[in-house]
């Protein structure tokens, strides 16, 4: 999975799955290869058995929100990152997306401010600390992505607020 060979990773969790490992590690990675696949169904159905399985993984929470974003079901999307951070409020990606959500749902105070945290969690950390969930990024190139991210959304709402 850390080379994205997603059909390859999705061989090797459908023969886990065979062997009779029915873990909720497991079916989280079946849920990323799958969404990754474009079989978002599929991949929604796997990540609600890997919560079904450990309600405490956060990043089964997060792979499951990603996956409501990306059906459009941005209202479940929302509660799933909540849940998400509930479990760990430091989870910038989490934030992030949660931010993300909020601004499409036209809810750009609430945006702007999930968008702060992820900027204020991030600026606190080492800048060369890498993601979790986001291959390559590290804490200072989000903090640059954040901070751009937050002036074009301040600006749009000094702008609606002036006109």
């Amino acid at each position: 999975m850390g080379q994205e060979s997603w059909s390859s990773a999705m061989a090797e969790i459908n023969r886990l799955i065979a062997g009779g490992d029915d873990s909720a590690l497991v079916w989280q990675f079946r849920a990323k290869c799958l969404a990754n696949l474009g079989q978002v169904h599929s991949a929604l159905e796997a990540c609600v058995q890997s919560i079904s399985l450990d309600s405490t993984d956060k990043h089964s929470h997060f792979i499951h929100a990603l996956i409501l974003a990306e059906m459009k079901e941005f209202s479940t999307a929302s509660e799933a990152l909540k849940r998400t951070l509930y479990l760990d409020r430091q989870f910038v990606e989490a934030h992030y997306q949660l931010g993300i959500i909020q601004m499409r749902k036209g809810d750009r105070q609430a945006g702007v401010k999930s968008l702060q945290n992820a900027l204020r969690i991030t600026q606190a950390s080492d800048p060369d600390r890498q993601l979790h969930d986001a291959a390559g990024m590290t804490y200072g190139r989000m903090v640059a992505i954040l901070k751009n991210e937050l002036k074009v959304y301040v600006e749009l709402t000094d702008k609606e607020r002036n006109a």
